[in-house]
């Protein structure tokens, strides 16, 4: 959501309830979402760097971390709550349902950020690699060693082909060595744990910190901005009946939902 007011009344719109209210009481209304807003969009961006710091201790010391590919929304949801104060929620109806959208983003934007960008990323670190060992090979046919059911390291420079065989070891963890189909787009989500993937990415940050390249983003850190929240019907329509108790359009309203 946009921090204009008129966003948050379209928003409501498209729930069915802000076309119900008078102009000169949707501001009100409008206060009682922004509630949801601003814990959310604080607990987001908390939960997202204490995630982002234990998660750099975990790869640095070789420890578990939580798996975002096949975990639930849980994990995810704790962190949310316990980055703020105890007492945030008081007087939000129906947040742990807020939450849980949340969380489910979360969550999503952590296992997106392991598998995602992995090739575009190796393909950079090649690339700052061919240049750093000064050998005539294009990146193309150092990906396409790497990425290939067989090693076809043809035209490729010798300087690089110990560094493919490293790095084939690490992506085909996984698979059987009778393996003998490419690795596709998805490889880093279908065919690794998170662990293993994210164990690669840290292998190439560090590679990229030692070639004097622009680093990556390990871990998802969310901006500090409003963020988009999902409010059930339910949640709406207690905010209504709590904003204005007494409005007969509002009962009027609650009357038809209750036929």
């Amino acid at each position: 959501m946009s921090d204009n007011a008129d966003t948050y009344g379209r928003h409501v719109i498209k729930c069915g309830l802000s076309s119900i209210l008078a102009k000169h009481a949707r501001q009100p209304f409008i206060y009682a979402v922004e509630r949801y807003v601003i814990f959310i969009s604080r607990g987001l961006r908390d939960a997202s760097l204490t995630f982002a710091i234990d998660g750099l201790c975990c790869l640095e010391n070789n420890r578990e971390l939580p798996d975002a590919y096949a975990q639930n929304q849980t994990f995810f949801k704790h962190l949310i709550r316990k980055s703020q104060p105890d007492d945030a929620t008081k007087g939000l109806p129906e947040i742990d349902q807020v939450i849980g959208y949340a969380s489910t983003n979360f969550r999503t934007m952590v296992a997106n950020n392991a598998w995602v960008p992995l090739w575009k990323r190796l393909e950079r670190l090649m690339k700052a690699e061919v240049r750093a060992k000064d050998v005539k090979t294009s990146t193309y046919k150092v990906m396409r060693a790497i990425r290939g059911a067989a090693m076809d390291v043809t035209d490729v420079d010798d300087a690089m082909v110990p560094l493919i065989k490293d790095i084939r070891r690490r992506l085909r963890v996984r698979l059987p060595p009778t393996h003998d189909k490419p690795l596709y787009d998805d490889h880093a989500y279908a065919c690794m744990t998170l662990q293993q993937a994210m164990h690669f990415n840290f292998w190439m940050q560090k590679r990229f910190n030692a070639l004097e390249q622009r680093m990556m983003h390990l871990f998802p850190v969310y901006q500090v901005k409003r963020k988009h929240v999902h409010l059930y019907r339910r949640i709406l329509e207690h905010l209504l009946r709590v904003t204005f108790p007494t409005d007969s359009t509002v009962l009027d309203y609650q009357a038809l939902l209750d036929a």
